[in-house]
């Protein structure tokens, strides 16, 4: 299901609403996230991609995730 959804989006941006004090921290939590997506077929290459690349472009700084 991730892999298709993601797929058929074409420019999707992951992220957590990981910062209440109650949530695990952010880092761990974004970790968890990614392991799952994976474990669910999504690639490395397209996790990169919607967790590095395509925000680095909306914010301008397409040099920084490479």
């Amino acid at each position: 299901m991730y892999n298709d959804t993601t797929n058929a989006a074409g420019s999707t941006i992951l992220s957590t609403d990981c910062g209440d004090p109650a949530d695990p921290p952010w880092e761990y939590a974004m970790a968890q996230y990614l392991h799952e997506m994976e474990e669910h077929g999504v690639s490395r290459d397209a996790l990169r991609s919607m967790t590095q690349t395509l925000p680095a472009q909306l914010l301008g700084l397409e040099d920084a995730a490479e």
